[in-house]
């Protein structure tokens, strides 16, 4: 895994210290999320999401990406779809966690939610070109839950790793199939 503080730090990127290899904190949970659309770019393209909870003991969930509001399926789309199941999926204050950390490897969705968020919001949801925000609608999404799980007292952080460390990896495969695994 990568130390995506060292790349880039922001309010919402994770620095990794010794608690978090020695066993961390019990008030934290590491959750891996993962997309996928074989067939990216093509009318055949099909969208799966997978996450996986550590130190939970089961699997991890796989899920199709919905098609919405005519929104092409992307691999994009299908990780911030993941990213805000995982959000959502449990009542994480209530389950005692102060801290959620997203493992993920996509860079468009740490760098989004750390860093490039902040100016879109500024911008009407523009970007630098000043044209809109590719899945707005999944954006703005995502940063709503954010916000409310902030405000709730638990705080989230993205934590940008390698493919092949994604445990998610797997089941976002299993999603674009349609299987649904529990």
């Amino acid at each position: 895994m990568i130390n995506a503080n060292r790349i880039c730090p922001a309010p919402r990127w994770v620095e990794l210290d010794s608690e978090w290899e020695s066993g961390g904190d019990e008030h934290a949970v590491l959750v891996f999320t993962d997309g996928a659309a074989p067939n990216n770019g093509y009318s055949n393209v099909r969208g799966g999401c997978g996450i996986a909870l550590r130190p939970d003991t089961f699997n991890g969930i796989s899920f199709p990406l919905e098609r919405v509001g005519g929104a092409p399926l992307s691999s994009n789309r299908a990780e911030l779809r993941a990213v805000h199941a995982a959000l959502t999926l449990r009542d994480w204050r209530k389950e005692g966690f102060g801290k959620l950390v997203i493992a993920c490897d996509s860079q468009y969705v740490v760098r989004g939610a750390c860093e490039w968020v902040v100016n879109w919001k500024e911008n009407g949801w523009k970007n630098t070109n000043g044209r809109n925000v590719t899945n707005k609608d999944l954006w703005m999404m995502l940063i709503r839950r954010i916000e409310e799980l902030e405000r709730a007292g638990t705080v989230v952080q993205f934590y940008l790793i390698l493919r092949r460390y994604n445990l998610a990896d797997r089941l976002a495969k299993a999603g674009v199939v349609g299987d649904f695994v529990c």
